[in-house]
Formats: structure tokens, C-alpha cells, sequence
């Protein structure tokens, strides 16, 4: 099995894929449920919104190679479809935080989708931080 539209090794991106697929899922099935769990009741509510959506745009960019920016952005990074990505993220928690709403003790927050939005630049930002750390040359 041949993934020619990836850059790198098919099993690793194989791999990578399903780690941000398993951890959306599991994002997805936390946002949903009615009760998402009594250790994350001593959490702020946004805190983990944020960290969720971070630790995801971090994920995502892992497993789409034609987004990640810690290679710069230049030729090889293409920063629309980083922002794409990133639009694309931002909207299913949008949707994930609507369908709170059909979910008992569960509500809609403009400030939930916020914090999604910060997490998600985070961690855009984290990537592109990283990237450029491990980027410059040692004398």
C-alpha cells in the first residue's frame, strides 16, 4: 500500500493519521458526553478547552505533512492550507460544541469556541516555535 501523495514513509504516516484520528475521537466523545468524567471537574472548564484543542493542532499538523509549519513557511509549507487546516479544526468544534446542546447537563459556549480558537493557534504556534528551535545551527 502506497501513499505517493505523502512526502515520507507510508507506515509512519499511517501511524500519525491514526493518532490524530484516535485522539479526535476521543476529543469528540469527551464533548458529547453527558458526563465527561469527575477528574476533569476540578479542572477550569476552559483550561481543558484549551489544552484539548492544542494538543489536536499539534496532532494535525504531525499528520498532514503539507501543513506542518515548523518547516517554515516557504515554499514546501504552503500557509493557506495550514490556516485551512486550522479553519477546518476550529469549525468541527464549533460543531462538536453545538451538539452539546442535544446532550443532557451539557451546553453551548461562545467561550468554549474561544478557547478552542486559542488552543488551535497555540498550538500552531508551539509547532512553528519548536521548529525554528531545533532549526538553528549550533557553533
Amino acid at each position: 500500500m502506497s501513499f505517493r501523495w505523502w512526502k515520507g514513509k507510508p507506515v509512519r504516516d499511517a501511524l500519525l493519521l491514526a493518532q490524530f484520528a484516535a485522539l479526535l475521537g476521543y476529543a469528540s466523545y469527551l464533548h458529547l458526553t453527558p458526563n465527561p468524567g469527575a477528574s476533569f471537574a476540578s479542572v477550569w472548564d476552559k483550561a481543558l478547552h484549551l489544552g484539548c484543542w492544542l494538543v489536536l493542532a499539534v496532532s494535525m499538523q504531525l499528520a498532514l505533512p503539507g501543513i506542518r509549519s515548523w518547516r517554515g513557511f516557504h515554499r514546501d509549507t504552503n500557509l493557506n492550507h495550514l490556516a485551512g487546516a486550522a479553519l477546518c479544526l476550529l469549525a468541527y468544534s464549533a460543531l462538536l460544541e453545538w451538539g452539546q446542546t442535544f446532550s443532557p447537563k451539557r451546553h453551548f459556549s461562545l467561550g468554549d469556541i474561544a478557547a478552542n480558537a486559542i488552543g488551535i493557534a497555540a498550538g500552531v504556534a508551539c509547532s512553528y516555535a519548536a521548529g525554528r528551535a531545533m532549526r538553528i545551527k549550533k557553533p
